[in-house]
């Protein structure tokens, strides 16, 4: 991979996490072990969005710990194992009632996106919506191309220096 300004960075880092439609996730459970899982997920505004089950780990985990890691990696079959280009963002969870018009523009957003499906989880009463704020993040290019992401929206960055 070649070498990027530092914009150039952040609307890679950016652009790279827009092509998933789903997320790997690492929350914490109430007796403290990491749990790692996956869902679907969306960005708006800035923000990621879970609608998940009340029924799956994670979502049990947000509720008692509202603080997640996201982890976005390319897939095995399009890398070097040893360099897979990823992004890790740990974010703060909060709860986006059904009864606010934010759940049903999300909800939309979700359908858009993610098609029919959605359609038919929208009314499944134990999906709850999280809205995911990003806190820092790191971005992995690839060999010795790693940074730091933090502020408003990620934007801010550091190239992470490798020892000698």
């Amino acid at each position: 991979m070649d070498k990027l300004s530092i914009e150039a960075v952040i609307a890679e880092f950016h652009a790279f996490n827009a092509r998933f439609n789903s997320v790997m996730l690492a929350t914490v459970s109430a007796d403290g072990f990491a749990d790692a899982s996956y869902a679907p997920t969306i960005q708006y505004q800035g923000k990621f969005h879970l609608y998940i089950s009340e029924l799956a780990r994670h979502t049990q985990n947000l509720f008692n710990q509202p603080v997640v890691s996201l982890l976005f990696m390319e897939p095995e079959n399009e890398a070097n194992v040893f360099r897979r280009q990823r992004s890790m963002i740990r974010c703060e969870a909060r709860v986006i009632s059904r009864d606010t018009t934010q759940w049903a523009i999300i909800l939309d957003k979700y359908e858009e996106k993610l098609g029919k499906m959605m359609r038919h989880l929208r009314d499944m009463k134990d999906f709850h919506l999280f809205e995911l704020t990003p806190v820092n993040a790191t971005y992995v290019r690839g060999f010795a191309q790693a940074y730091q992401l933090s502020g408003d929206q990620l934007q801010g960055i550091e190239s992470v220096k490798v020892a000698e």
